[in-house]
């Protein structure tokens, strides 16, 4: 979804990580590439584990908007979503 800054992102996740260990479950947030950075920082030592919300399935090139699975690692994800019905063609 394209929802929440970098701010907004990192706040929503400190208010998340009060309760995220309180919880008997994984906890894996999809967020936009613009916050994968920040939000993966703020998650650093916590069971909150961060992931994209899609990729490329380009390596690199002029693909201009699209975001390869090595810029996406590099960013901190653990994971990405792929194959989300918004996505499909």
């Amino acid at each position: 979804k394209m929802n929440k800054t970098i701010t907004e992102a990192v706040f929503f996740v400190e208010a998340l990580k009060a309760i995220a260990p309180k919880n008997n479950c994984g906890v894996y947030l999809g967020v936009p590439f613009t916050c994968i950075d920040a939000v993966a920082k703020a998650c650093a030592g916590t069971p909150i584990v961060v992931g994209a919300q899609n990729m490329s399935d380009k390596a690199s090139g002029a693909y201009t908007g699209e975001v390869s699975g090595d810029m996406i690692k590099e960013a901190g994800a653990k994971f990405v979503i792929l194959g989300h019905s918004e996505r499909r063609q």
